[in-house]
Parts: C-alpha cells; structure tokens; sequence
C-alpha cells in the first residue's frame, strides 16, 4: 500500500492519512483509499477528483461493475444436483404448481437419505417442494410441503436431504446409433 501524504488524500470522514491500493487491468486504473476509522474512497486513475458511488465494488469490479443477483436457492438447488457427483434425475412434472400456478414443477425420485428414497417436486418459479421419503413399496411418510428456502422449512430440508445424500450413478443411455 501507499500511503498518500497530499492533503487531498486524506480521509473526508476524520482528516487522517488514507492508505491507497491500485488494481491496473482491462477496465483500466483504479484506486482505493482506506482510513483507519473505516471510511473508503475509490477513483478510477484517468479522474482522480471523481469519487466513485461504490467504492469497494467500483475498485474490485471495474466501472462495469453490475452485480447479478444470485438465483433463488431452489434454483441452485436444482441446477447443482443435476450435476455430477449427484445427478438427479429431475424431470418435468405434468401439473400446474399448487403455490403458484405456473408450469414449471419438476420431480425426481432423488437419492437415499436415512434408508429411504427420497420423491420430491421442486416449482422453479416460486420454490414450491414438495418432499416423501419411500420406505418400501406401498409404504411412505406424508409428503412434506413448503414454499420457506432461508430458513429452510421441513419440507425444503428432506428434499436437499434426498438429493445430496450420495452420488447418483450415471444415467444409462441406449446409444441410438446417431
């Protein structure tokens, strides 16, 4: 770090000494002071007397910086234990979401958890599940329902349960000659 000694560079919240770090890549020059109380500053190098909104995200992420929202949790959900070492087998479930109405529900007959099968439904557009454990043919628990994903409601929680308990095996396809 380079502690700058120009009165300009000192802290605008207590008038201490700033200590400055530079980032120099594709988005161009950037730097960011840091005080000792706290207080942030960041420029970008062509316009040091232009002081940035952000100036942590504007440092880190250059003048581009748009951070996306991540996903909603049933999203990753979904998308992570299709993927190997899981590979649940989700696949689209006819009927309309019982929470929201929408199409998008899916199933999966998911992984073993606690010496049952674990069935669920997962709604990708509110995060509706839907969650049973298989004990035996002909012998299940009540399916757990829940829209609730921070903190996760019961339902929620057996259905992660079910499809993170271990690895799937691959899925077997018949090679169609193609």
């Amino acid at each position: 770090m380079v502690e700058a000694n120009d009165s300009s560079w000192t802290c605008e919240a207590c008038g201490a000494p700033m200590q400055w770090e530079s980032i120099d890549d594709a988005y161009g020059e950037r730097w960011l002071g840091m005080c000792e109380c706290g207080h942030l500053r960041a420029f970008r190098g062509a316009e040091p007397a232009k002081c940035l909104a952000d100036p942590l995200r504007a440092f880190l992420l250059g003048p581009t910086s748009e951070i996306r929202e991540p996903s909603p949790p049933w999203i990753r959900v979904f998308d992570v234990s299709r993927r190997f070492p899981w590979r649940a087998d989700w696949r689209h479930y006819s009927e309309v979401c019982p929470a929201c109405g929408q199409r998008v529900v899916f199933e999966t007959g998911a992984g073993v958890a606690r010496r049952a099968r674990v069935y669920g439904r997962l709604c990708l557009a509110c995060g509706w599940t839907s969650a049973e454990r298989l004990h035996a043919p002909g012998v299940s628990e009540t399916p757990l329902t829940g829209t609730e994903w921070a903190p996760p409601c019961p339902a929620v929680i057996r259905l992660r349960d079910g499809v993170f308990a271990r690895p799937h095996p691959p899925s077997r396809t018949i090679d169609s000659g193609m």
